[in-house]
């Protein structure tokens, strides 16, 4: 089970896995929901499983 500061340095910096600090994590599926974009990603290494949840938070004017 991820531990609250294992969750907090992720989500810091989601370059290695939550599990086992592996660098070679793979992004599989995909969701979308109303306001939630939600993606499995697996470790290479260890072959654990994790959700990663995006949120919109911001926006930016664009550019013609």
């Amino acid at each position: 089970m991820l531990t609250p500061e294992a969750i907090a340095r992720y989500v810091k910096h989601p370059y290695n896995c939550p599990y086992c600090d592996c660098k070679e994590i793979e992004a599989l599926d995909r969701e979308y929901e109303l306001d939630i974009i939600s993606q499995k990603c697996q470790c290479q290494g260890c072959g654990k499983i994790w959700i990663e949840v995006f949120q919109l938070t911001d926006i930016e004017e664009g550019f013609e």
